[in-house]
């Protein structure tokens, strides 16, 4: 044996304060995470409902060009059982020309307590059916 021995930790690992340290590193992560995912589903759900009001805003709209040429005034109803809580509302307004109508949708649905509502412009030109 030489001169110069080694000697060596019989204990090897982590110390209490690093371990400590780990774990509030990775704690603060998860939050992270979890309110990250979190936040991610709320804007998918909120994407998804968007998009069902603009599908059934233009559902709305094609039935009124399919009725032919608007008259003036408003209506409202509702989409039914397959869509809760999704009502509708069109007015048919005058435009500075005879042969033109501006039809207003507006999709309403509830959203976390809140209602949302979509707004759509149309403008129907008799004579295109």
């Amino acid at each position: 044996m030489g001169s110069e021995t080694r000697r060596r930790n019989p204990v090897a690992g982590f110390t209490f304060l690093e371990l400590l340290v780990a774990l509030a590193i990775l704690g603060s992560s998860f939050v992270v995470l979890l309110t990250a995912h979190s936040s991610a589903a709320r804007q998918q759900s909120s994407a998804r409902r968007l998009m069902v009001a603009t599908l059934l805003a233009r559902e709305v709209l094609t039935e009124t060009e399919v009725e032919g040429f608007p008259e003036l005034g408003g209506d409202t109803g509702e989409f039914g059982a397959e869509f809760p809580g999704y009502t509708w509302q069109r007015d048919v307004l005058t435009t500075p020309f005879d042969l033109a109508r501006e039809v207003h949708v507006q999709v309403s649905w509830p959203d976390r307590g809140r209602a949302e509502t979509l707004d759509l412009v149309f403008y129907a030109v008799a004579g295109q059916e």
